[in-house]
């Protein structure tokens, strides 16, 4: 009889060393496997990453304007690009760029004879602008009249403005029932859109225009 034990254990020790070799090879794939996924969820780790910047979202809000209790005074209550003047046409507008000066007009009219000082208060996403020394803030009037006044916003936001009529000094309150306030108006202030830059190395195609050859 032929002994086949030892070729049948010589089989069977190459067998299990094969699948050794295999589970291991197993395992070292799925260890790399997991390391490439972190590395690539983790932002700048990864060398394949790439950072998109999170673009800034537009301010929400309602921009027209909100009547206080004196809002029986006052009427064409907007926010401007230029300063407007009595007789020229007026760009109302409730957007602008960080860096715009933003101007509040509104005409003043029936009150008591009499002169009486007209004020305004900024705003950026609800918090009081804390504004330069020569900044005006006020205006006294007598009789009917244009009140204009202009701030540049350095940041974005929401902007909003306030104005007062014959409001004491020592009325420190935001209380939007204030007997003194006329009206609140709100408006966006973004950031400009950026331009578009061309990348180095690559210029301009310059369209090819053929030239019709005029028949003899």
């Amino acid at each position: 009889m032929l002994n086949l034990q030892g070729p049948r254990r010589t089989l069977a020790a190459s067998v299990a060393a094969a699948a050794v070799v295999a589970l291991i090879i197993g395992v070292l794939y799925t260890m790399h496997s997991v390391q490439g996924t972190r590395a690539g969820s983790g932002g700048s780790h990864g060398n394949n990453t790439v950072v998109v910047p999170t673009p800034t979202p537009h301010p929400q809000g309602d921009y027209s304007a909100t009547p206080g209790p004196l809002a029986n005074y006052v009427s064409k209550f907007y926010t401007t690009s230029d300063p407007p003047s009595d007789g020229n046409s007026v760009n109302v507008r409730s957007h602008f760029v960080v860096g715009d000066t933003v101007y509040v007009s509104a005409i003043v009219h029936g009150l008591p004879k009499g002169a009486h000082t007209i004020s305004i208060r900024w705003y950026l996403n609800g918090i009081r602008v804390d504004l330069p020394p020569e900044t005006q803030t006020g205006t006294t009037i007598d009789g009917d009249k244009r009140v204009v006044f202009a701030l540049q916003y350095p940041s974005p936001g929401l902007g909003a403005a306030k104005i007062y009529i014959d409001r004491p000094a020592t009325d420190k309150t935001d209380d939007p029932k204030d007997p003194t306030l006329a009206g609140t108006i709100f408006f966006a202030v973004e950031m400009p859109t950026p331009a578009a830059t061309q990348q180095p190395g690559h210029p301009t195609p310059t369209p090819f225009l053929p030239t019709a050859t005029p028949h003899q």
